[in-house]
Parts: structure tokens; C-alpha cells; sequence
């Protein structure tokens, strides 16, 4: 039996798979190549030669194993052969598995629940079927889980409250407003500020160096001698790093050597593949440059003028990646399907372009997307993909059957000419310094045309359709930021002051009191109607509005319209804690659902349900009644994990 064993994995990162093997001796662990964990990490091993595990998965994995096999009681049941484990050995495995993670690990909760789940899943799929002694899987284990930890909403452009000069406009979860409805027209209004500050960043990108493209083409449209192009040639292919390469090229004025340099970079046969990033260029030219050009390094920042002077025959990296945020605001892919996009998807219409990307990790394409001059920057980052593959193709630096779109500049002195873009963190670093806008993800590009789509249509499947997603509850993964947005504590002034007002009063009126051996509040006699949302009605016949009666009874569906109804009161009991507790946990777990059924209605009653609801449940845990409040959100929980 062979002790090492190799398993291949893989991480994409920035479209780029990055393969890592793993070759461990399993003895180690206790293993023998017939005992249950022997099995897996055999079988394991076997599949990703085939097709590689995921490497933060097999991470995960491997270093919760270092930790369970210092465990006697793990290690007595994960080294049982597979036809003598029993649910229990299962149960009391996995729950010790979860124990470990809690007290041994500092990863966050939403890792450690992913670290769980994929030790649980690895040791029963694993496993042919019938091996086990019982009849078991993984859907018929009934092993409930205590880590449920999920990652984060997902941010949007508009999350963040000041820029890196200290302005900036309230952040989204921030927003004064005086209903639901006004509340979604001013975050709407919000998603597009934002998105439009980035887009026309990126246009102004794009077209000053398509403005200094055209001084330096203007520039090679001169006459120059067959001296001047030799030399320019020279100087683009070898710099000008000898003696006499320096003594040449300064025997030429700078504006000729420039606009010859720019004449060589569009003509095919002047131009050789072994043009390098040039080297040793001396100071006074690279000076000249911006000068005859009429820039200043603010303006360029880092770009090499040799990348400059080659402008007529090719973009750079920041051109480049200008484009790539473009589409990405244009098409609310993800940056990976964006990446995938080959320019055989880039298909020219009347009046614009049909696109479309690939989902490398489903195996499908995306939604085509029609790109006109709706679109803002669309046709202008199309135009100059394709020009720039072209051009690539045309002088040779790309084979004719490469249909990347995203080739730049390689960014250190290496051999071949051309490189795919993988990381837009130095464009990203750049606008942030040059224009004073928040630091950005790409992934928050996406989430934030997500959020704009369903906030301006009204509903999640209008996202859910752009983004391609098969399932509504992929898409509220997008979403989750949303309810975020409406459940801030700071996002109702109006609700905090009233509460703050009438809990105040009527806690006193009640003489509220914990009791001292349960933590639960006494109850306290009332004449006022429940309303169901932890608040109560003083004449439930008689509403401000006749129109609210409903078989004589108001249908307390306007208590917290437009400043509240004024029969409203907060009287805070026993009951009407437990009232505020479980309808807070029911719309976290429901508003989606309430969202996609009836927007209309969510904005008129439910939204405003959920704004007070959450400032009255943020009001109290912070008061002295918080233990009172955490005791029932544990009882909640138990009652939903039971």
C-alpha cells in the first residue's frame, strides 16, 4: 500500500486557475487503506485526477483533520471499517467535528459552517453506497448542525459614507425618507449617482488616451526619412541602453524621433515581433514625450512612455481595464463571465452589439445583452477591444485563432508581448487616487446592478433574469443587501424618536420589571388591542381614516403610515416582547418571499411594518431589557432548529 498520497486541487482567482497538489502520508492519521477515513481520502485522492477538488475546500479539510486526530474519541470512529459505523458513530463524530471547530479555530462563522458541511459531505458521498453498516446519506442522517454561519450581504457602490477626501453623501443605509416608497425612489436614485460617478470615470479614461492616440497618429502622418524610421525602429525594439544607441537617437529633434516612432507603430512591415518594453529610455526623452504631447504624470500616472509612444499600435492596462468596468456595468455579469467572453461573442448589429460571456462554472453562457448608445461607454469599450485584438492579430503578437479579448501590456520584462489581464487592482488603486471616489470590488459592480435592477423594476426576477440565475434564491444571495438597507437602525430617524418617546412613557406607566428567576417580563393588564407587531390599538372602532374599518374593526394596516397612526401605543409586556422578537425574525426569514409576491403592497404595508419592527427590536435590546430579549431569540431558535 502506497502511504503518500497526492490530491490535485484548484483555485480560480481573477479568471485564472491556479493548480496546487497536496501529498500528505495518511497513516499519519490513523488510517489504513480499508478503515472508513482510509476510504475517503483514498477515493478522494482518485477523483481529483480526474477532476480537481477546490482548494479552499481541501484546506479546510485538511487542517480539521490535524485537529480531529489528536481526538480519541474521533479517531476511535473515523478508523472503524465503513460496515461497523452506526448514525450514532456518525452523529457523535460530526458533532465533535463542530466542537473542534468552534473552540480551535478563529475562522469567521460562515467558514467554519462551509468547513462543516464539506467534512460532513466528503465522509458519507465518499463512500460507496451500502457500505455503511445502516442504510445512510447524507439525506437520511437527520444530523442537525449548530453552524449556520453565512458570509456578509453582499456590498453594493453605495455603501460606504465618505470618500478617501473626507465628502461624500450619506451611505444607502443611511438615507432620511419619510415612507417605503420614497425610501426606494431616493435609493434608486442613489444606485444610479453612484454607478454613473464610475462610468463616466471610465469614459474620461478611455477617451484621453483615445485623444492622445490621435496626437501621436497625427504626429506619423508626417514625411520622415528613411534615417529617422530606422532609428525610431531601433530605439522601439533595443531602447536605448548603449553608448551609441544614445548618441543616434540624439542626433534626432524628440518631436521627429517621437512622430517617427508613432509612423513605425502603423506600418506592418516596419513593425517586428521583437519589439520589447523598451529599456533605459533615457529621462529627457520620456520628458519630451509628455511634452510634445501636452501631458503631465498626474495625468499618465505610471503608463511607461514607452507604452505611450506605442499607443497607434496597441492599448495598455489601464485602457483596458476602463473597458472591462464598462461591460461589467453594462451587463451586471460577473467578472469571470466577462473574462470568458471570447471575441467570437462580440457581434456587431444595426445601431450596436450583442454580446455574451460564459459561466465557467456552470458550464453555460449568460444572457445575450444588446449594447447600443443607451448603454453609457458600451460601444466606446467594444470599439476598442476589437480594435486592439485587431491590431494584436494583425502584427502578429497574438496567434490568428486567439479570440482573447483582454490582452495588455505584460507587466515585467519578460519575453512574450502580450499578456490576459487578471487583477484590475491597480487601475482600481489609480481612480481611487486621481479622482477621489471609494476603493471598489468588481464583485460589487455586479450586486449593485443587481440591487438597481429589482429596486427600479420592482421585483427580484427582472435580476434574476439579467444575471441568468436558475433559481430566485441564487439571486437574493444578491439581494440579502436590500433588506439591509431598509432594516438599519439609522435608517428612520422619525420611528427612533417616537419610540424612543412612547416606550419610555408607557414602560413607566406599566412599572415594567424583570423578574428575578426566569428573566421574562411580568405581564401587565390592558384594555388596548393587540396588533400583532408588539404594539396595541386604544380604539380599534374608531381609526383617524373610516376607510381602514374592515367588518367594524380597523385592519391595522396604516399603524406606522406617515408618522404612525395617533391610536397607535407601545406598550411593552410579556407578550408584546415576544410579539417584536418572532415578527423580526419572520421578516428576516420572509421578505424576500413578501418582496416577489406583491412589491406594491411590501412598499405600502410590510415595508413600513419592517422599518418599525426593527427600530423598536434595536430600541429594546439595547435597553435594560436585553437579556430579557436575548433569552426569547434563543428560545425562537431552539423552537426553529426543533
Amino acid at each position: 500500500m502506497n502511504r503518500l498520497l497526492k490530491v490535485e486541487t484548484v483555485k480560480t482567482s481573477h479568471g485564472k486557475e491556479r493548480k496546487t497538489t497536496y501529498q500528505f502520508d495518511f497513516t499519519l492519521f490513523g488510517c489504513t487503506s480499508s478503515n472508513w477515513l482510509g476510504i475517503v481520502l483514498q477515493n478522494m485522492a482518485a477523483r481529483s485526477l480526474v477532476s480537481s477538488m477546490q482548494t479552499p475546500d481541501f484546506r479546510l479539510f485538511r487542517l480539521l483533520l490535524e485537529e480531529l486526530k489528536n481526538n480519541i474519541i474521533c479517531r476511535n470512529i473515523y478508523t472503524k471499517y465503513p460496515g461497523n459505523v452506526t448514525r450514532k458513530d456518525m452523529h457523535i463524530l460530526f458533532a465533535q467535528m463542530e466542537n473542534c471547530l468552534e473552540d480551535n479555530f478563529n475562522w469567521g462563522p460562515a467558514v467554519k459552517a462551509r468547513a462543516s458541511m464539506h467534512f460532513r459531505r466528503s465522509m458519507i458521498d465518499e463512500i460507496p453506497d451500502g457500505a455503511f453498516g445502516e442504510s445512510l446519506s447524507r439525506h437520511n442522517l437527520s444530523f442537525q448542525t449548530k453552524l449556520t454561519g453565512r458570509h456578509p450581504p453582499r456590498a453594493t457602490l453605495s455603501e460606504m459614507d465618505v470618500c478617501p477626501d473626507g465628502s461624500g453623501l450619506s451611505p444607502i443605509d443611511a438615507i432620511p425618507h419619510t415612507n417605503v416608497r420614497d425610501l426606494r425612489s431616493q435609493i434608486s436614485q442613489r444606485l444610479d449617482l453612484d454607478l454613473n460617478k464610475l462610468i463616466n470615470i471610465c469614459i474620461s479614461e478611455i477617451d484621453f488616451w483615445a485623444e492622445t492616440r490621435k496626437k501621436l497618429v497625427d504626429l506619423g502622418s508626417r514625411r520622415y526619412s528613411k534615417l529617422e524610421l530606422a532609428v525610431a525602429c531601433n530605439f522601439l525594439k533595443y531602447g536605448a541602453d548603449t553608448h551609441r544607441n544614445i548618441r543616434i537617437v540624439g542626433s534626432i529633434k524628440p518631436r521627429r524621433l517621437i512622430g517617427a516612432c508613432a509612423q513605425v507603430c502603423q506600418d506592418k512591415e516596419l513593425v517586428k515581433a521583437g519589439f520589447v518594453k523598451l529599456r533605459g529610455m533615457p529621462l529627457a526623452i520620456g520628458s519630451n514625450v509628455l511634452e510634445i504631447l501636452g501631458l503631465d504624470k498626474e495625468q499618465v500616472h505610471k503608463v511607461p512612455a514607452a507604452q505611450i509612444l506605442q499607443l497607434p499600435l496597441r492599448v495598455h492596462y489601464y485602457e483596458i481595464a476602463a473597458a472591462f468596468v464598462l461591460l461589467l456595468a453594462n451587463t451586471a455579469w460577473n467578472a469571470n463571465s466577462l473574462r470568458q467572453m471570447p471575441v467570437t461573442c462580440i457581434q456587431r448589429v444595426k445601431n450596436g452589439f450583442v454580446i455574451q460571456g460564459f459561466k465557467r462554472k456552470t458550464g453555460q453562457h449568460t444572457p445575450e445583452v444588446f449594447i447600443d448608445s443607451a448603454n453609457k461607454g458600451g460601444i466606446q469599450a467594444l470599439e476598442l477591444i476589437l480594435w486592439n485584438h485587431a491590431q494584436l492579430k494583425s502584427f502578429g503578437f497574438i496567434a490568428e485563432n486567439d479570440h482573447n479579448c483582454w490582452y495588455a501590456w505584460p507587466r515585467s520584462r519578460i519575453k512574450h508581448q502580450t499578456e490576459a489581464i487578471e487583477d484590475l487592482g491597480r487601475a482600481i488603486k489609480l481612480w481611487v487616487s486621481k479622482y477621489g471616489i471609494r476603493r471598489f470590488s468588481l464583485d460589487q459592480i455586479r450586486t449593485h446592478m443587481l440591487v438597481r435592477i429589482a429596486v427600479s423594476h420592482g421585483t427580484a426576477e427582472a435580476a434574476r433574469a439579467v444575471a441568468g440565475h436558475s433559481s430566485i434564491s441564487t439571486t437574493g444571495s444578491y439581494l440579502d443587501q436590500f433588506l439591509t438597507n431598509l432594516l438599519s437602525k439609522s435608517i428612520n430617524l422619525e420611528f427612533q424618536r417616537r419610540i424612543e418617546a412612547q416606550v419610555a412613557f408607557n414602560s413607566e406607566a406599566t412599572s415594567l420589571q424583570p423578574e428575578t428567576t426566569d428573566n421574562e417580563v411580568r405581564p401587565h393588564s390592558s384594555l388596548f388591542k393587540s396588533v400583532g407587531d408588539g404594539t396595541t390599538c386604544s380604539n380599534p372602532r374608531n381609526p383617524p381614516n373610516p376607510s381602514w374599518l374592515s367588518d367594524s374593526q380597523c385592519d391595522a394596516r396604516s399603524c406606522h403610515l406617515d408618522g404612525g397612526c395617533t391610536n397607535n401605543r407601545i406598550e411593552i409586556t410579556k407578550d408584546r416582547l415576544e410579539e417584536i422578537v418572532r415578527l423580526n425574525f419572520y421578516y428576516q426569514n420572509h421578505w424576500r418571499h413578501l418582496y416577489q409576491e406583491n412589491s406594491e403592497k411590501f412598499e405600502k404595508f410590510h415595508g413600513q411594518a419592517i422599518l418599525f419592527n426593527s427600530a423598536l427590536f434595536e430600541y429594546l435590546k439595547s435597553s435594560v431589557l436585553q437579556s430579557v430579549i436575548t433569552a426569547l431569540e434563543e428560545k425562537i431558535k431552539r423552537e426553529i432548529a426543533s
